[in-house]
C-alpha cells in the first residue's frame, strides 16, 4: 500500500494511524461541518441583509471583499484537510479489507469498532501479545 506519491508506508507508522483512525474520523467531520460553516457565512456575505454595522458585516465593499477573501482561504484550508483526512481513512479501510482473516476482524473490531483489548481477548481466546502479532504480521505484509 502507498500513500500519496507511490511511496511505500512504514510499518509501524501504519499500525499508529491504525490506532489513530476514531480521531481521524472525528477530525474529518469537524472539518467538513467547518466547510459547511463557511459556506453559510458566504451565503450570509451575499444576502443583502448583510449590509450592517453589525461587526461581522461591512458596508464598505473593500471590508467585505476582505471578509470574503477570509472566508475563501478559511474554505481552501478546510478543504485541503478534509481531503488528506479522507485519502487517509481510505487508504486505511483498504489497507484492512486486503488482511487476511483473522488479522481483518482484529483490525475491525480494535481500530474500527474501538473494542478494548480485554473484550478481544474473551471474545477470540488470545492473548494480548498473540493478537498484536497477528496484527503486525499482516500490516508487514501488506506495506
Amino acid at each position: 500500500v502507498s500513500h500519496g506519491g507511490g511511496c511505500p508506508m512504514n510499518p509501524k507508522i501504519v499500525k499508529k494511524l491504525l490506532s489513530c483512525y476514531p480521531e481521524l474520523k472525528s477530525e474529518l467531520s469537524s472539518t467538513r461541518r467547518e466547510l459547511r460553516d463557511v459556506e453559510h457565512k458566504k451565503s450570509d456575505l451575499a444576502h443583502p441583509k448583510a449590509v450592517s454595522w453589525d461587526g461581522a458585516h461591512s458596508q464598505n465593499p473593500v471590508a467585505q471583499a476582505d471578509i470574503l477573501t477570509g472566508l475563501i482561504s478559511d474554505e481552501m484550508d478546510a478543504a485541503q484537510r478534509a481531503a488528506a483526512l479522507e485519502k487517509l481513512l481510505d487508504t486505511l479501510c483498504t489497507l484492512r479489507d486486503r488482511m487476511e482473516e483473522p488479522g481483518r476482524t482484529l483490525v475491525t473490531e480494535k481500530y474500527f469498532q474501538g473494542r478494548t483489548w480485554e473484550s478481544l481477548q474473551v471474545r477470540h481466546g488470545m492473548s494480548k501479545a498473540g493478537m498484536d502479532y497477528i496484527i503486525e504480521r499482516e500490516i508487514f505484509r501488506l506495506v
